[in-house]
Formats: C-alpha cells, sequence, structure tokens
C-alpha cells in the first residue's frame, strides 16, 4: 500500500465530512480505518457515524 493513500484518505474525509468526524479517531483506535476504508473514505466516515 503506498503511504500517500492514507493521507488522501484522510484529506477526503475531511473535505466532505469536517475535521471532527476523522478526530473521532483519537477517542479510540479501533475507530481508525481499515485497509478497504483507506481506498474507500466514505465507507470509513458510515462506519463512524454509525456509532
Amino acid at each position: 500500500m503506498r503511504n500517500d493513500l492514507g493521507g488522501a484518505m484522510i484529506e477526503r474525509a475531511v473535505e466532505l465530512h469536517g475535521t471532527h468526524t476523522v478526530n473521532r479517531v483519537w477517542e479510540d483506535v479501533s475507530l481508525l480505518p481499515s485497509r478497504a476504508e483507506i481506498a474507500d473514505p466514505d465507507a470509513w466516515v458510515r462506519r463512524l457515524h454509525q456509532d
């Protein structure tokens, strides 16, 4: 996996859903994105909103 994918995923998630959503990973490490979610930021954000 390329390192820039993670950065691009974070940028996209912040762009679409705001910093507050992305910052939730600091609450619980289980909220970190999976490999599949890195390729699909919207899937990751949907999971974050389920909690």
